[in-house]
């Protein structure tokens, strides 16, 4: 597959010099920034590189070059493709000072090999103008503009493609020649072709909107094929209101006009690489679509390669600035001899988000407000729980007070703002076959509205509030698949991490699988926790005492936690020390996968930061004691249980004397 790694443009629009390396997330590439710097131009940057016979002098031209003159006045694009599966480079260039689709000077590139950040020179080749041209032949690309957009010709396009489509699976490839002879031959195959092309449309449209049905109507009779194709073929949606696209709302303009293209994309079965740029998917659309879009994009992105710009929090993940290019403005006078005046010059600049502050800088720039504040601040009142919030809220309601900001130290059950990028970690996951179970316990926030918007999906459990312990243990009790993993609802997970690890199982027929960390810090920090141990072992106490005891970095054997009653002690912090020492006695092989594959999101309320509780560990020991003693394990492990609690009291005694 071909991907956009690197691009750079100089002398378009407002875009007098800019380079862009995407190569570390190449598949979703959100470009974001105020009005009116540039992010629709870069786009339109890219479709000028894989459709030049777009360009037009009199606007592609930035109007300090033209009103300067000079050497450099037309625009030059570059852009580096990456073919992920040989390893390959291909830096090809456009420069319009030569524009002329035949002209070998318009068209230039070298092909190379790339290790890391380092370009090996000697494989560095330059390519012929035909070399150039069929590999571009390899890239179908669309452009999606967000105005000018023009139905009939955009029903043009789509039933030409739509055609070309399904006659490439040979589906009427001999109407198609009698169709030249046969006018009513072509009217049945089109509206054969157009019935099986919106049966499919129809099917993802109502993953937005359940009454949606997408029908196209082939008129009759027309004096010329153009006539047919564009005027009056009609697209209709069905919405049990009208049926006409063009009087639909722009909303739902926009967004048919993006599915649509999508879908042509999709049916496209010749081996070709696809890259997608959409200016503002976000536009016309409330937040509720917003959100169903971005989940259509990250499930389509592993198919193709898709920019787009955006206005919207909804389409910018905040926990990862790798995919994010943010883009500013610099405004300052130059003179224009030419002219004999000052020209007001507004150029396109790239402003580096890799720092810490990367996400402040973004919603700086976007208008966007944080719901992040200081617990300390005047007017908050910080209370244990949620419960104690709502208690506080219905007292100043009663009474009718100026309600301040009651801030729950509750750092599980209120974790609206984390919870839907949680569950579509989940839901996303490369293996389908998952039994989602959330258990809602006592939330007091918006976390059981989000849980029914995915009702489909998961299984909702609610209870009263009784902690991290108690939910977990509810979990298990609905639980019904063979293989348990624990997912804190504040946190999320690599999309192959379940897959791998249900593989490594599968071939190794292990007791656990144990797979890498990441924190991640509100400030954008991350820390890396890596793996003492790797691929498949043989267990020992010794290689359990080296391995996490956090239950969020495992995938445990359902039968085992059943059948030798592995359960979370309710009302204790680190629980998780006490369901491995229950569980590990009885592993004998596990597998180790040394991949970042959970991230354990650090926030002000988790309970690592608000649990101050001294000597924290010596309350496990009774628990841990009375279960070996049940499950008749002191003589078998008894050393080591000793061993263990030796640890406990040590890091008991570090954390009293500040060590």
């Amino acid at each position: 597959m071909l991907k956009i790694a690197d691009l750079e443009i100089s002398c378009f629009r407002s875009i007098l010099n800019l380079k862009l390396c995407i190569e570390s997330e190449p598949n979703l590439i959100s470009i974001c920034g105020e009005n009116n710097v540039g992010k629709t131009n870069t786009l339109r940057a890219i479709n000028l590189f894989f459709n030049p016979e777009d360009y037009e002098i009199s606007m592609d031209r930035p109007t300090l070059k033209q009103a300067q003159g000079g050497a450099r006045i037309d625009p030059k694009i570059t852009v580096t493709l990456c073919d992920d599966e040989n390893d390959e480079y291909f830096q090809i260039t456009r420069d319009f000072k030569y524009y002329n689709i035949q002209n070998e000077k318009f068209l230039s590139g070298v092909s190379f090999t790339k290790r890391g950040t380092l370009i090996n020179k000697k494989s560095k080749k330059t390519m012929t103008f035909a070399e150039i041209k069929s590999k571009l032949e390899l890239i179908e690309f669309r452009y999606i503009e967000s105005i000018n957009i023009d139905i009939p010709d955009l029903i043009e396009k789509l039933t030409n493609d739509a055609i070309d489509v399904e006659y490439e699976q040979s589906r009427m490839t001999k109407s198609k020649q009698e169709l030249k002879n046969a006018y009513v031959k072509y009217i049945t195959g089109l509206q054969e072709i157009l019935d099986v092309f919106s049966n499919d449309i129809s099917r993802i449209f109502n993953e937005f909107k359940s009454n949606w049905n997408v029908t196209f109507k082939v008129p009759s009779s027309a004096d010329t094929f153009r006539d047919l194709i564009s005027d009056d073929v009609e697209l209709l949606i069905d919405d049990k209101g009208c049926r006409g696209i063009e009087q639909k709302g722009s909303g739902l303009q926009r967004l048919a006009v993006i599915l649509l293209n999508f879908e042509i994309l999709k049916r496209i079965k010749h081996k070709k690489s696809y890259i997608l740029c959409v200016d503002e998917p976000d536009i016309f659309l409330h937040d509720g679509l917003q959100k169903k879009l971005m989940e259509f994009f990250k499930e389509s992105s592993d198919k193709m390669q898709i920019f787009y710009t955006t206005h919207s929090k909804n389409f910018i993940n905040q926990y990862s600035m790798k995919n994010i290019i943010l883009l500013g403005s610099k405004h300052y006078p130059q003179h224009s001899a030419r002219k004999k005046r000052y020209i007001d010059v507004v150029e396109t600049i790239f402003i580096d988000i890799s720092t810490n502050d990367g996400y402040d800088q973004i919603c700086e720039h976007l208008g966007i407000e944080q719901n992040t504040y200081n617990v300390l601040k005047k007017n908050n009142i910080l209370v244990e729980g949620g419960c104690d919030k709502k208690y506080l809220e219905q007292l100043g309601d009663y009474f009718g007070f100026k309600k301040p900001n009651i801030i729950s130290a509750d750092g599980v059950t209120n974790v609206e703002k984390y919870l839907e990028r949680c569950l579509d970690s989940i839901i996303n996951q490369t293996l389908k076959d998952v039994e989602i179970i959330c258990v809602n316990d006592g939330s007091t926030d918006n976390s059981i509205n989000i849980l029914k918007e995915y009702s489909s999906q998961i299984i909702i459990v609610n209870k009263e509030n009784g902690g991290l312990s108690d939910a977990r243990n509810k979990g298990l009790d609905y639980a019904s698949a063979p293989y348990i993993a624990f997912v804190d609802s504040d946190d999320w997970i690599e999309e192959t991490a379940f897959e791998e690890a249900y593989s490594a199982i599968e071939k190794y027929k292990t007791d656990f699988v144990c797979f890498g960390s990441q924190k991640v810090y509100e400030d954008g920090k991350t820390e890396i926790q890596k793996l003492p141990l790797k691929g498949f072992q043989k267990m020992n106490y010794k290689k359990i005492r080296k391995t996490p005891v956090t239950v969020w970095s495992k995938i445990f054997k359902a039968s085992i936690i059943k059948d030798k009653e592995c359960i979370f002690p309710k009302g204790f912090n680190y629980e998780d020390n006490v369901f491995w020492m229950m569980y590990s006695p009885w592993v004998k092989t596990g597998y180790y996968i040394d991949k970042p594959f959970y991230n354990y999101f650090q926030r002000a309320g988790s309970i690592i930061y608000t649990d101050k509780e001294p000597f924290k560990y010596i309350n496990l020991i009774p628990i841990i004691f009375e279960y070996y003693k049940k499950q008749n394990l002191l003589d078998k492990c008894g050393d080591d249980l000793y061993k263990r609690f030796k640890d406990y009291l040590k890091m008991d005694f570090n954390d009293a004397i500040g060590g």
